[in-house]
């Protein structure tokens, strides 16, 4: 893993009577009615975090031929 490919963790918190979900640099990825709602929605974003790096890192295997 080089320097810009980082692992983002989340973090969801009790704001009120809302969930919010933020990201390791601090980016608000939302606020829902429920846990289950912000949970779900952390996962999406996982995976498309996970969907981006292999595209980034073929990318760059097929730039390297």
């Amino acid at each position: 893993m080089d320097e810009e490919t980082t692992l983002v963790e989340y973090r969801t918190e009790q704001d009120g009577d809302k969930f919010v979900a933020f990201d390791s640099t601090g980016e608000l990825v939302g606020a829902y009615d429920s846990e289950e709602q912000a949970r779900t929605d952390v996962e999406r974003a996982k995976l498309e975090d996970a969907m981006y790096n292999t595209r980034r890192f073929c990318f760059t295997l097929h730039s390297l031929r």
